[in-house]
């Protein structure tokens, strides 16, 4: 479907790439990420695309494919180190090195939205509170709106637009904790650049 809508022909496919919220194995092409895509645990996605269509296929973390991008056309090119956090659902993060995606040990992608930035903060489902991804998240910042009678993230800043303090409370309380984890990035990373997206 999308090579019909793009107007390219099967033939001229030379290869598939796969952004996915992570925790994925870009070596094994599996995604591990039962909180967002819950049936997805363990699933080989590589494997199937790659002997359907004839082509080498990759996955990666969604974050690290966005970070790629920005370094190859958008905010962080020309730019060396770049991190990039991707606010959504959960809050992805990455950094591109000399045009390479940092690693951790065995090949992990470092999770940014697990940056802790409030001692006393809510819950987040990695076990830990206060974390990054618990608070300025799509679903942090809905979470923190049901408390207090909001049913979504649209209806919190459209109320905290119209200066409703509630609303405006959760929306600055996303900002303080993007503000601390971007303090702690830029001095343990030292970025040349700061992508948000």
């Amino acid at each position: 479907q999308v090579l019909r809508k793009s107007g390219w022909r099967p033939e001229e496919l030379h290869g598939i790439g796969i952004g996915c919220a992570g925790p994925v194995n870009p070596l094994r092409g599996t995604i591990h990420n039962p909180y967002t895509l819950p049936g997805w645990d363990g699933c080989d996605i590589v494997t199937p695309l790659r002997e359907k269509f004839a082509v080498p296929a990759f996955l990666e973390n969604d974050a690290d494919v966005a970070a790629l991008g920005e370094c190859f056309v958008g905010a962080g090119r020309g730019c060396n180190p770049v991190v990039m956090l991707t606010f959504g659902t959960g809050i992805g993060g990455s950094a591109i090195v000399n045009g390479d995606i940092l690693r951790g040990a065995a090949g992990e992608h470092p999770e940014i939205g697990h940056v802790p930035v409030a001692a006393e903060g809510p819950p987040c489902y990695c076990g830990r509170a206060g974390c990054l991804e618990s608070i300025a998240s799509g679903t942090g910042i809905e979470n923190a709106g049901r408390n207090v009678g909001f049913t979504g993230c649209r209806e919190i800043f459209a109320a905290a637009a119209l200066g409703n303090a509630s609303a405006r409370e959760i929306v600055d309380q996303a900002l303080r904790a993007t503000e601390v984890a971007a303090w702690t990035i830029l001095h343990t990373l030292m970025p040349e650049r700061i992508v948000l997206g």
